[in-house]
């Protein structure tokens, strides 16, 4: 799911310095793993923007709507890690970053909420 677009905003985001990536000669090995998945994830969701709009559009359903997605997607984790083989469309890890993703909005719309 490449898109060419997503990948501009991500660099144009980093380079603003809105976010930056943490210095890994400061990590530990496992550190450095965490940090490269959220990196991941973070470029996933920005390139996702470009299919399903931003946050308030594609959640109309508030709070409930977003753990209703995150229900649906841990039915796939579920059914994959019972399956023997490879799945047709979405990995499992797949499946695990659209996670990450999907908790990410939904801490988003509670800090919205309480006015953080």
């Amino acid at each position: 799911m490449s898109d060419k677009k997503g990948g501009i905003r991500v660099k144009k985001i980093v380079k603003q310095k809105l976010i930056t990536r943490p210095n890994k000669d400061n990590l530990k090995e496992d550190q450095k793993r965490f940090c490269k998945v959220l990196w991941e994830a973070m470029k996933l969701r920005w390139r996702k923007l470009n299919d399903y709009g931003r946050i308030q559009e594609y959640c109309k359903f508030g709070s409930l709507g977003v753990v209703v997605r995150m229900s649906d997607k841990m039915a796939r984790i579920v059914n994959l890690t019972q399956k023997i083989g490879q799945p047709n469309n979405e990995s499992l890890r797949d499946s695990a970053i659209d996670l990450i993703n999907y908790s990410a909005i939904l801490v988003t719309m509670l800090d919205e909420q309480s006015g953080k």
